[in-house]
């Protein structure tokens, strides 16, 4: 014998149903989207160029400098882009034979506002004088005598008023922020997004490193996360949306045996 469970039909009265529809209507988009689910993609095998140095100096009597750029490319899966609050890039020399020179993009800070702030702040002074002239004088009326009190009195207003106006410099915040890590060994990029720019699409990153004379190809350790908060029943905890770690393998760009001993590297 089957047995069947009814779930009793919900009415809601008419009163409530606009109530109820608009509730519905402007639930957040973010709530119904969801976290995000994020996907980063890059180049394994980097070709690098060698920079001219100034052969006279003694720093680079038996170094050279070489520089590569890595573009990264950040796709959204499914979700809301608008809860991810930074995009983190890590490039490490676990051997540490290689040393970090130079590096773009730079820290960079920028503004919403396009012009200065201006400020205006106004004070009033008020400065009065008064004065009463008094006496009593009997004056008859029919059998009784009223007192009456002449005065006299006359008042003198001032009013001072001081504008004061300020121009202020813009609040900035944060667009990029990066630096070297692992004393000089690696290099981290954090990318924060803005009204007018997405963490969403490609970036690209430069680095410069010091190598020895005879270097012609080596090995990087990329970690990629993507970082933000997320809303905990009542209140809202930092996590990591997506992340993706995997060595690159550089060479020199014209010499064919780095190249191909980077792509065999990365067929391991």
């Amino acid at each position: 014998m089957k047995t069947s469970l009814a779930m009793p039909a919900v009415t809601i009265p008419g009163r409530l149903r606009p109530l109820v529809l608009a509730c519905v209507l402007f639930v957040p988009v973010s709530a119904i989207a969801g976290p995000p689910r994020l996907e980063f993609d890059f180049g394994r095998a980097v070709a690098c160029q060698v920079l001219p140095t100034d052969l006279e100096s003694e720093d680079f009597a038996e170094e050279k400098l070489i520089q590569f750029s890595l573009p990264i490319s950040v796709q959204l899966l499914s979700g809301d882009i608008a809860q991810a609050e930074a995009i983190r890039i890590e490039l490490t020399d676990h051997d540490k034979r290689m040393l970090v020179h130079d590096f773009a993009p730079q820290t960079r800070l920028e503004s919403q506002h396009t012009e200065a702030i201006l400020r205006t702040e106004s004070t009033e002074d008020s400065h009065s004088l008064s004065a009463t002239l008094g006496g009593e004088a009997p004056v008859p009326v029919g059998d009784l005598v009223a007192h009456v009190t002449p005065s006299v009195s006359g008042a003198l207003g001032k009013r001072d008023a001081v504008t004061q106006t300020e121009r202020l410099l813009p609040p900035k915040q944060v667009v990029v922020a990066s630096g070297t890590k692992h004393n000089r060994h690696g290099v981290f990029f954090q990318l924060r997004p803005t009204p007018q720019t997405t963490l969403e699409g490609q970036h690209e990153v430069t680095v410069t490193l010091r190598v020895s004379k005879r270097w012609r190809g080596d090995t990087l350790r990329v970690e990629l996360s993507a970082q933000g908060n997320e809303k905990f029943l009542w209140m809202e905890r930092e996590t990591t949306f997506a992340k993706k770690t995997a060595d690159i393998a550089l060479y020199l760009t014209g010499d064919r045996e780095a190249r191909l001993a980077a792509e065999q590297f990365l067929r391991q």
